[in-house]
């Protein structure tokens, strides 16, 4: 299996470990082993003689960004996190009594109501009629009985609601643009995204939950500490931008994909929704990012 034709930037596989996935060069070390990132294994030191060339993939989503100035330090394995995962919900994974409390069957319920309350007809009723005050109601009203916003950013979005003026015909005219417009997707959100900037309220939880509960098969949800840690452990770049933009949500976008591909492809869990494939991301990196405890 020897191939002394490797190069960095070479894509290669491991023949011994195929559920390793496909690996990218990103460095020679010292002593001429490389330095590889495998899709599943996450990153290996290995001799030339364990490695064999594979032949470039069109467009991998995660290893074409990777260079050897691509920082690897938090990379972790796809196996490991599935593994994590499975221990945390041993009954069934998405199936888990324990994951449907924890992670699921909250978001759905929030979901079920802000869909009901905010269809088309609906907002278009209140609309015609010019209660934009119920139109922010029906809006808020869901995502407040979760825990997706924290406290501080559901008081700034009501605060600001109240206190600039035409704030509610402003938020409920950008709301179901986002939600039912007939324009491009990108210039919705971005319209959105302005109008929480004039009630200093742009925070990517607020700016993202009214798509993701409308359309958690398509859209996902971000919390930027999970995002960027996620991003991380994935060795995903994500374009991540402190203001919440069309560009970098559609990175984001691209990352829940391949992360639901990947579950998919390997076929130990199988994710209905974006719901589902946040709940394994977010449960798989918890243990990781939750405080320590101090020892007495």
């Amino acid at each position: 299996m020897s191939d002394n034709n490797l190069l960095v930037g070479s894509y290669v596989t491991n023949e011994k470990a195929p559920d390793w996935g496909v690996g990218k060069i990103v460095e020679l070390r010292d002593g001429g082993n490389w330095r590889v990132l495998f899709e599943y294994s996450g990153v290996k030191i290995m001799p030339s003689a364990s490695l064999a060339s594979f032949s470039p993939p069109h467009n991998h989503p995660l290893l074409k960004n990777v260079t050897p100035a691509t920082d690897l330090s938090g990379a972790k394995s796809f196996a490991v996190m599935e593994n994590d995962f499975a221990v945390q919900f041993k009954n069934g994974g998405f199936e888990d009594p324990e994951y449907l409390k924890e992670e699921r069957t909250y978001k759905v319920e929030a979901s079920d109501t802000l869909r009901a309350l905010c269809s088309k007809e609906e907002l278009d009723a209140l609309i015609q009629a010019g209660d934009y005050a119920e139109v922010c109601a029906r809006a808020t009203r869901p995502v407040t009985k979760t825990n997706l916003l924290f406290a501080i950013e559901v008081i700034k979005l009501a605060d600001g609601l109240k206190r600039v003026p035409e704030a509610q015909k402003l938020f409920a005219t950008r709301f179901y643009s986002l939600l039912h417009g007939a324009g491009e997707i990108s210039e919705r959100f971005n319209a959105y995204t302005e109008a929480l900037d004039k009630l200093d309220a742009c925070k990517w939880p607020v700016a993202t939950y009214p798509l993701f509960l409308f359309k958690p098969e398509e859209y996902p949800f971000v919390k930027p500490r999970y995002i960027t840690e996620a991003a991380k452990a994935y060795s995903y770049d994500i374009k991540y931008e402190v203001h919440p933009s069309w560009k970098s949500y559609s990175s984001i976008i691209a990352f829940v994909h391949y992360v639901a591909g990947a579950l998919e492809r390997r076929g130990k869990l199988k994710p209905r929704d974006f719901i589902d494939v946040q709940g394994f991301i977010w449960s798989s990196l918890h243990a990781s990012l939750a405080p320590k405890k101090k020892v007495a």
